[in-house]
């Protein structure tokens, strides 16, 4: 019997990853992300980087996904400003496994990408996903629920 859609990555599930986990590397000197810069609200996960511009947030998976699984999601940003020109850029990855990563110029328009990205490897319930974000000026990223799509 097919399996249906699942939530695997609630937009509410999602905090601050102790240590970066495998964006430390990239992390700034001056980095900060006070609660205040982040919050789950509307189905979203938001972020503002005018108060945020590095955060590495983190969450078990809550549920399996095989090798071939596809993950739906909506990712989406209001309009890109800085003083300066510069490059977003934003990151969902589970385990080691980048499930989708995109870069942005700032400044640049409001965008919403209603994605589908396939899973390359099978992955445990309980696995740790990352959601990052590396982005200056006054800017707004939102995250939804990430889910499995139905099998057949």
């Amino acid at each position: 019997m097919p399996a249906g859609p699942q939530v695997v990555l609630p937009h509410d599930g999602w905090s601050t990853a102790a240590g970066d986990g495998p964006f430390a590397a990239d992390r700034p000197a001056d980095a900060a992300c006070p609660s205040a810069a982040y919050r789950a609200e509307a189905g979203f996960f938001e972020v503002e980087s005018d108060r945020c511009a590095y955060a590495v947030f983190s969450q078990p998976l809550a549920g399996a996904l095989q090798a071939g699984d596809r993950l739906d999601f909506v990712a989406w940003h209001l309009d890109l400003w800085a003083q300066l020109p510069a490059e977003a850029r934003v990151v969902l990855q589970i385990e080691d496994e980048v499930i989708w990563e995109a870069r942005f110029a700032v400044p640049g328009s409001e965008a919403i990408d209603m994605l589908e990205q396939p899973v390359a490897a099978a992955h445990p319930a309980g696995a740790t996903a990352w959601w990052h974000i590396s982005n200056h000026g006054f800017n707004s990223w939102r995250l939804g629920d990430v889910e499995r799509a139905a099998r057949r």
